[in-house]
């Protein structure tokens, strides 16, 4: 699997949970987070996220 497919995985995986612990206040997850669950630098994970936020748009 591709580091971006893994960082979208993971990324979806932690927008649910964090939508079905707190359904109003949803705080968002940040790329350090991303960076610490897969293991790789922030820095990657941001170059992961960029496009798939360019994508999302």
């Amino acid at each position: 699997m591709l580091r971006k497919d893994r960082v979208l995985h993971l990324l979806l995986q932690l927008t649910r949970d964090q939508y079905e612990m707190r359904k109003e206040n949803l705080s968002g997850i940040t790329a350090k987070e991303i960076a610490d669950h897969l293991k790789i630098t922030s820095a990657n994970a941001s170059k992961e996220l960029n496009p798939l936020v360019k994508e999302s748009a």
